[in-house]
């Protein structure tokens, strides 16, 4: 991955594969990934982890695989969870950020996910 990248300039620009493929424009930069996105009506939506960047030169950011690659292992709807692309790290205590909670000893390799729920109150309105 190059280092040096300055991640947020990234944001709306072009992105394209090893064999110069239009993947689209980059959204978002996080969590070890990039989010592009290619068309208007049928979106297609690519989560390329970070060290798949070869270039950028100010307006196009190339990756080091194709596009058939891409739409292989990276097409998706939904960000793939944040273990996909991290490293595993040491034994360690994760807390919440929120209220400073402890979560428990968590085993190499392994993530703790506190669960909350959502409601969604659904009506129609004619």
């Amino acid at each position: 991955m190059i280092s040096n990248i300055e991640w947020s300039d990234t944001i709306k620009k072009e992105a394209r594969g090893s064999n110069d493929e239009d993947l689209g424009e980059v959204q978002e930069v996080t969590d070890g990934y990039v989010l592009v996105q290619r068309g208007m009506i049928n979106k297609e939506k690519f989560y390329i982890p970070q060290d798949q960047v070869e270039s950028y030169d100010g307006s196009v950011l190339r990756f080091t695989i194709s596009e058939d690659e891409i739409k292989s292992k990276y097409m998706s709807d939904m960000p793939p969870p944040p273990s996909s692309f991290t490293k595993p790290t040491s034994s360690r205590i994760q807390r919440s950020e929120d209220n400073n909670k402890d979560f428990g000893q968590v085993e190499e390799g392994e993530t703790k996910v506190p669960l909350s729920d959502e409601k969604l109150n659904v009506s129609k309105h004619a």
